[in-house]
């Protein structure tokens, strides 16, 4: 748990530093995106306020967009205080078990009920195993990627967050956006729409 834990830590100061400089266009307007651990989200419309085990779930890392423009009185939960886009669930360095796909789908599944817009992932770091395994395929319903940083040596770990960076997470954060924005206002001069998976 311990191990599991600072591999999240470092994966959340990595994903900062790297989006420390870049903005995303929200509105037509670009935006600084937050990362934070250990943040909860709700998965029902509740006016109590969240906390793990009622209304929320926790989440290892949350990319978000925080909205000062818009608060409530504290007794009321802000409806759109902090804009989740993409979860990353972070596990252990033995390699993803059947359990954990199975749970982390499953929580994806009800955030989106919520968050239609919301990507959903999970990473792991495992040297033994080091590709994604079939189970991952076999058991996965509702997780949008899945990245194995294969790596133990720190200054390798930060280029491999780089490239799940680029690869990956840069996508899923820009069709977040989109579809938030859909969600939001409607769909207006949409002519496409494609969910293409990426497997290398």
């Amino acid at each position: 748990m311990a191990k599991e834990s600072k591999i999240k830590d470092e994966i959340a100061v990595i994903l900062k530093n790297i989006l420390k400089d870049k903005s995303f266009k929200i509105y037509d307007s670009p935006k600084k995106l937050e990362v934070g651990t250990e943040k909860k989200v709700r998965y029902l419309i509740d006016e109590k306020l969240p906390t793990r085990g009622e209304n929320a779930f926790n989440v290892d890392i949350l990319i978000f967009f925080k909205n000062t423009e818009n608060q409530e009185n504290d007794d009321k939960i802000p409806r759109d205080d902090e804009i989740p886009f993409v979860v990353i669930e972070v596990k252990g360095s033995k390699g993803i078990q059947t359990d954990q796909i199975i749970a982390c789908s499953g929580k994806a599944k009800r955030h989106k009920r919520l968050y239609p817009w919301l990507r959903y992932g999970i990473i792991w770091n495992s040297t033994k195993e080091p590709n994604i395994p079939f189970r991952f395929f076999k058991n996965n319903e509702n997780l949008d990627f899945a990245y194995n940083i294969n790596e133990i040596s720190k200054n390798k770990m930060n280029d491999k967050i780089k490239k799940f960076y680029s690869e990956i997470l840069k996508d899923q954060i820009e069709i977040a956006i989109k579809l938030y924005e859909i969600f939001k206002n409607g769909s207006k001069d949409i002519e496409i729409y494609s969910s293409l998976i990426k497997i290398e």
